[in-house]
């Protein structure tokens, strides 16, 4: 019995090119956003302060994110808010969100709270968790919407 491997090579072959050639990344960033899709990935604002990091498996399809600094603020926000855009996007693994409070005037990290906006109405995210070495504050999302941080 004669083993053929060249097929197998081929294909073993074209993955390896793929990947050096950057089709395989898992994140690949433009102007529309970032693609995320089953491998998961991390978006982050272009200022740098808000990051989504998606697990792999919160995604079935390429979804292209971006988040950007929202117009529409809760009323005690401190700092600007962020939309993860498109919204609506759900993600059946939970998704975390950290928001770097550095660049806020007197903030304590330990006194605010991550709010997300649902039905016009800024709700807190629940496991809230705070990176006191970092001064960031985190939490978990299971869907794309805007973001903000209240003290």
């Amino acid at each position: 019995m004669t083993r053929r491997t060249h097929g197998t090579f081929n294909v073993v072959a074209a993955l390896v090119l793929a990947i050096a050639a950057g089709s395989v990344t898992g994140c690949d960033t433009g102007e529309d956003g970032t693609a995320v899709g089953p491998r998961g990935g991390i978006v982050t604002s272009d200022d740098g302060r808000v990051t989504l990091d998606i697990p792999a498996g919160a995604l079935a399809d390429v979804v292209q994110l971006r988040i950007v600094e929202a117009t529409e603020l809760p009323e005690d926000a401190i700092g600007p808010a962020y939309e993860v855009l498109p919204a609506g996007v759900t993600f059946s693994i939970p998704a975390e969100v950290a928001y770097d409070v550095a660049d806020g005037a007197d903030i304590d990290p330990s006194a605010v709270q991550l709010v997300i906006e649902r039905d016009e109405n800024w709700r807190p995210l629940a496991d809230r968790d705070v990176d006191m070495a970092n001064l960031e504050v985190s939490a978990s999302m299971v869907y794309s919407a805007t973001v903000a941080i209240v003290e």
